[in-house]
């Protein structure tokens, strides 16, 4: 089972703040790291994949009280960033036609200030969570392919701030045609996409290519 560490990434880095609040040394931190690894199956291959990203950089700023006074301007202010993701997936021919991808992920991105511009939280946040999943089928017969899939999306938010809704999911279908014949190309998509927030949607596309 070959596992890979595609990359890692250190950096560290200041800078001097110009700003009448609190002339310091204002630091940025951010690590990276990312993996990878398949296996090799019959006509095919499973994967898992992760990757995530921590940045930690510091500023100078300000806040208001109630009253719309100054305050906590000589105080450490910091964003914390966090961003991960993740997916696991099964690729598969099962004949000369048809070949099939299962997939599943996972995405966060998290934002932290500390401490809060809004009084009187002692801190900033927000995060948005994706988790999705994906089932396309590949067919090809001859000079005709297409590919035909279903989607599911669904997001979730986790903030200190007021929005009336903090969550939504999104459920797709799609479906694309591609003809081929000497030098000429045909190509027609179509793609569904119904929003519990926004509603019902369908896309459409039609190509056509010389080459």
């Amino acid at each position: 089972f070959p596992v890979t560490i595609e990359r890692y990434n250190l950096i560290n880095q200041h800078s001097r703040d110009q700003s009448g609040y609190n002339a310091d040394r204002d630091g940025y931190r951010l690590q990276t790291l990312s993996t990878k690894g398949i296996y090799a199956i019959e006509n095919g291959e499973v994967g898992a994949s992760f990757s995530e990203s921590r940045s930690n950089s510091q500023f100078d700023s300000y806040a208001m009280d109630l009253s719309y006074n100054y305050y906590s301007a000589n105080l450490d202010w910091r964003n914390k960033q966090k961003i991960n993701a993740s997916s696991i997936w099964l690729d598969k021919r099962f004949n000369e036609i048809i070949k099939t991808k299962l997939s599943i992920a996972n995405y966060s991105d998290e934002v932290t200030t500390t401490p809060s511009s809004t009084y009187p939280n002692p801190f900033d946040l927000f995060k948005t969570t994706n988790q999705q999943i994906n089932l396309q089928n590949d067919i090809k017969f001859g000079s005709l392919s297409s590919i035909i899939g279903i989607e599911h999306l669904n997001q979730v938010l986790d903030t200190t701030g007021s929005y009336s809704q903090k969550e939504r999911s999104i459920s797709s279908q799609y479906l694309g045609v591609m003809y081929s014949e000497k030098e000429n190309q045909f190509q027609a998509n179509m793609r569904r996409d119904d929003n519990d927030q926004f509603g019902e949607k369908i896309t459409h596309s039609l190509a056509y290519a010389l080459s």
